[in-house]
């Protein structure tokens, strides 16, 4: 299945695979549930950069007196984990919003509880506000609706736009089909966010995406923020990876 040339025939497929591997809107609890368990890896680094002049004072007179400090000292400090984390993919709402269960077990210090979130095709979430939900996890399931590789969105280029804005910040995300080779992509994305206290994130990254299933495969993400003062340079470096390991029904649990 190609989207070169995002055909009638493409258009008709996608909404019956999704039909088929997405739970129906329900009242009740499902009888089963899709679960996808991917590896990730993740790290962040902090490079400051702080100004150093006239910071300390002397004469100058000898070795142990050079007299005012000048130019920039550095200081660097990051952390690293691995693991997994698993998604119980719940539902479909009639909105379109699909429901999941994301949690996250860890090597090190980033373990999270399962905490339930909604999905749009334009990768906006709401996740339960008393839980607490990892930056890698958020990476991942914005990826899951079944309906984030839209045909009718493409343009000539095989490139989409979204805009999935909040009341505390302003995105614009881009996504390209690089490649495609029987519904098997390659898609690249770059993500701006704004906050309202000043802050920028610039993230990006490369997406194998796999059509005929409706999910991503594996992720390669960046986030870069910078923040500058008058006496410091900060910047702070995210990198995940993801990578599916497995895919398969299984029975219900309860909502945390």
């Amino acid at each position: 299945m190609r989207l070169a040339a995002a055909g009638a025939a493409v258009l008709v497929v996608l909404p019956a695979i999704a039909a088929a591997q997405v739970p129906a809107p329900s009242s009740g609890a499902p009888a089963a549930v899709r679960r996808l368990v991917y590896r990730f890896t993740y790290g962040t680094t902090t490079d400051l950069e702080r100004n150093t002049s006239g910071i300390a004072q002397g004469s100058g007179s000898g070795p142990n007196d050079p007299g005012a400090a000048s130019g920039m000292a550095d200081s660097t400090a990051g952390l690293q984990d691995q693991g997994t984390i698993t998604v119980d993919v719940v539902r479909l709402e009639p909105d379109r919003g699909l429901v999941v269960r994301v949690s996250e077990q860890a090597r090190g210090r980033r373990s999270a509880a399962p905490a339930t979130c909604v999905v749009y095709a334009n990768t906006s979430t709401i996740c339960d506000a008393s839980k607490r939900i990892n930056d890698e996890e958020l990476t991942l399931i914005r990826l899951l609706n079944p309906a984030f590789v839209d045909p009718t969105r493409l343009d000539a280029k095989r490139h989409w736009s979204v805009h999935p804005n909040t009341a505390v910040a302003k995105v614009a995300a881009d996504y390209t089909i690089d490649a495609d080779a029987s519904g098997v992509m390659r898609i690249g994305e770059t993500r701006t966010t704004q906050t309202q206290n000043g802050r920028t994130y610039a993230t990006y990254g490369t997406i194998a995406y796999d059509f005929n299933r409706l999910l991503p495969t594996r992720v390669h993400s960046n986030t870069i923020e910078r923040q500058a003062t008058a006496s410091s340079y900060t910047t702070n470096t995210e990198e995940t990876t993801l990578a599916l390991q497995s895919d398969a029904t299984v029975a219900a649990s309860p909502t945390p």
